[in-house]
């Protein structure tokens, strides 16, 4: 319950930085959550897997079909909130900032 709250949370706080975005949550009997956010259409997930005690963050690209991974994996929910909003503050003017 108490990761549900989290995630409710920051899907409260990504629509309010973030206005217009599209932000959807979902939330499973196992305790699964799923965060999907689409700003200057580019879309991340951020998912919590019980089963694995796990955060996968992974931006999802045009070209990608269905996967089982993810291209970056916390512990914590607090490491996975910060590696989302880390890849979306690199989106500026519908573009991605090359670091």
């Amino acid at each position: 319950m108490q990761t549900q709250i989290k995630f409710e949370n920051f899907a409260r706080e990504l629509r309010t930085k973030y206005p217009g975005a599209r932000v959807q949550l979902d939330s499973f009997p196992s305790g699964a959550q799923t965060l999907a956010f689409v700003w200057h259409e580019c879309l991340w997930v951020f998912d919590y897997v019980p089963s694995h005690a796990a955060f996968g963050v992974q931006e999802v690209g045009e070209d990608d079909s269905f996967t089982l991974g993810y291209d970056h994996v916390f512990k914590d929910f607090e490491n996975g909130k910060k590696k989302l909003l880390e890849l979306v503050s690199m989106i500026r003017d519908n573009s991605l900032v090359v670091a």
